[in-house]
Formats: structure tokens, sequence, C-alpha cells
């Protein structure tokens, strides 16, 4: 009787639970080593004052600060991707684009939009009365800034000397 439950059942026995089991971890250690690090992708989206363009440098120093990330740039939008594992916070990204006189404007980490715009004495003069610069387009900034520079020609030809230099 038993040689017949082996001929109908063949999965019965120790050699089929065994191999089965095997698979099983198999399958379980494929699993857990197919998993690596997680990445971040972070967004950044900044403003560059106008006759002022600095994006190779900006881009190389980046990468070489960033050396574990991959850093791209998008040159319409002037926008920054960044992949990495680590942290990376806003403020950090946001004093590396000042040496280059970009000043960021709205940041993204893993798609989730940073609630925190740039504080005002660390924007554009014609960003400052503007609650949140991330909402504007570049039309919008560009109107603003016309009507800075028209109020205000000394500041601005100081501000340029400032970049320059």
């Amino acid at each position: 009787m038993q040689h017949l439950r082996r001929f109908m059942y063949p999965w019965h026995g120790n050699r089929v639970r065994s191999g089965f089991m095997l698979l099983l971890l198999i399958a379980a250690w494929q699993n857990t080593h197919a998993q690596g690090p997680v990445l971040h992708a972070y967004s950044a989206r900044f403003i560059l004052p106008q006759g002022v363009n600095p994006l190779k440098p900006m881009l190389a120093d980046l990468q070489q600060w960033l050396q574990d990330a991959e850093v791209t740039l998008e040159r319409e939008d002037d926008v920054v991707h960044i992949s990495m594992e680590a942290d990376l916070p806003p403020a950090a990204l946001r004093d590396r684009l000042a040496q280059f006189g970009a000043v960021l404007a709205s940041f993204s980490k893993d798609g989730v939009a940073s609630d925190q715009p740039p504080p005002a004495d660390r924007r554009l003069p014609w960003l400052i009365g503007v609650d949140d610069p991330a909402e504007l387009d570049p039309g919008q900034v560009a109107a603003l800034k016309n009507a800075w520079v028209d109020t205000h020609p000394a500041e601005y030809q100081q501000l340029l000397h400032a970049v320059d230099q």
C-alpha cells in the first residue's frame, strides 16, 4: 500500500519536501539579494541672473561634490536632477548653487516638493516679495526682474559686478 501511495503521490516523502524547501530558500535568497540600496531622486529648479551662464562649471562642481550620485542637468528648464542614496538637505544644495550666482527656486525629493521656499535674504531681489518663487513660470520671473531693474538700476549694476567677481 505504501508503495502504491508513493507512485500515486510522488510529492509525498522526504526527498520532495527537502527539494521544495531548497527551492524556497533559493527564491528567498534571490529576492533579498535583488534589492539594492534605495536611491533617492532629487530635483532642484534654480534661477540664474541674466547674463550669467555658469552651467558647465556648476555641473562639474556638483558631480565632484556628490561623487556617488548621478547628476544631470536640464538646460531648458534650469533643473538639476540628482540620484543618490544619501540624504541631500535643500540648504546644502542652495549654498552650493549660490557659489555660481544661482538661486534655488524649488526642491523635491522622490517627487515630493519641499514646502520651504528659500529664505527671503537668499533670494534674488526681485523675488523678495514673492511667497513661493517655485510657483512662478519663467515669464513671470522675467517680468518681475525687468520691473525691479527699471526701479533699481544702481542696485542692479552692483549685483552684476558682485556676480562677475
